[in-house]
């Protein structure tokens, strides 16, 4: 439920995000948090990312476009 009291839904990734959203971390901790999550699967075409460093880079857009969707969709509060 979300602050305008709706049901919203969520996907995996965003949903993953959620559960790293303490107050602690900012948006490099958080795609750092994300790299080391096995279940969080990136790849380049055809070319799993398995280095720490290239997905920390890949997720560092992906952590933005979460934190954006999660606030569109009244999830998140400023604060």
């Amino acid at each position: 439920m979300n602050l305008q009291h709706e049901c919203v839904p969520v996907d995996p990734f965003d949903r993953a995000v959620v559960t790293l959203l303490d107050g602690g971390r900012d948006r490099a901790a958080l795609a750092r948090a994300l790299a080391g999550r096995a279940e969080v699967v990136l790849s380049d075409g055809p070319r799993a990312l398995t280095e720490p460093a290239e997905r920390e880079r890949a997720l560092g857009p992906l952590v933005d476009e979460a934190l954006a969707r999660l606030a569109r969709a009244a999830l998140l509060v400023d604060g």
